[in-house]
């Protein structure tokens, strides 16, 4: 992965958090991004994030949110483009819990 690509991730993953941190919303201020997988084309953007509220209904109000979330990305990260953006539910917590357990059971 280019240097590039590694530097508007990072970018994009404090200005989005930001963005989070400060929303009205409760929804999307319980959000943490725990990473971001940015395609070499800079057409996509996979935001994998973690929550402790309702996975389902954070999803229903990012996708409610998401024209100002894109407003303001676009705002602050100087593309040419601002690349498409998929939340995915990190559950790699929970799956470390598991696993965990598993390994105190043994």
């Amino acid at each position: 992965m280019s240097i590039s690509v590694n530097r508007i991730e990072s970018t994009f993953k404090k200005e989005l958090s930001y963005i989070l941190e400060n929303a009205k919303n409760d929804h999307l201020k319980a959000m943490t991004i725990t990473d971001i997988d940015l395609t070499s084309q800079k057409e996509y953007a996979r935001v994998y994030f973690m929550t402790h509220k309702n996975v389902e209904k954070t999803l229903k109000e990012v996708k409610r949110s998401m024209a100002y979330i894109n407003k303001v990305l676009s705002s602050k990260l100087s593309l040419k483009r601002l690349p498409r953006i998929e939340f995915i539910l990190d559950n790699s917590y929970e799956y470390g819990k598991e696993i965990e357990e598993k390994l105190k059971n043994i």
